[in-house]
């Protein structure tokens, strides 16, 4: 179980792994923005509070959006086509270290997201430089592993969530006795 170390100093990530629709077959890519999870807010403000707050709606998450950046135009782009829904699967490792051994520690991680590529921006091109391609994406479903222990799993379009702290389960196992 992955649980928070105080023993540990977190380092940097040591490698990754792009797999689009299961192949690896992307190659130059410099940067994955990972989706941002964020719950949908209610406001309330009602006699006996004094102030108004907002409250996180248990299993309803603000829209969720990934981007990728290649380093560089190359034939593997052609992997990428505006309007398609594709999964992309980033593993990646992060290196630590024991503040009591001074041993390095790798832990493994995955983000595997699911979506329709809304963007595909491939830059400007100039003699002699690099041209980054930006590839935008809306997330369907969004899935965030650490040694093979599920963090979050949130599925957009089938009402599902797995994340510690939420309780969607019970909200469905309470839906299924109205």
């Amino acid at each position: 179980m992955a649980t928070f170390n105080s023993n540990v100093i977190s380092g940097a990530v040591a490698d990754a792994e792009v797999y689009i629709n299961g192949a690896r077959d992307m190659a130059g890519i410099g940067k994955v923005t990972l989706p941002k999870i964020s719950l949908k807010k209610i406001s309330t403000s009602q006699f006996g509070q004094t102030a108004e707050i907002e409250l996180g709606l248990i299993g309803h998450y603000e829209k969720m959006d990934f981007k990728m950046s290649m380093e560089n135009i190359n034939g593997s782009i052609g992997n990428v086509k505006i309007g398609e829904t594709i999964t992309v699967d980033t593993y990646f490792v992060s290196q630590n270290l024991d503040r009591s051994t001074q041993e390095i520690i790798l832990d493994g991680l995955r983000a595997s997201v699911r979506g329709q590529v809304l963007m595909f921006d491939a830059g400007d091109v100039k003699p002699g430089e690099k041209t980054e391609v930006n590839i935008e994406m809306s997330v369907f479903s969004y899935k965030l592993t650490q040694s093979d222990e599920i963090i979050f799993n949130v599925d957009a379009l089938n009402t599902g969530s797995e994340n510690k702290g939420d309780n969607r389960a019970f909200i469905n196992q309470l839906l299924s006795r109205i």
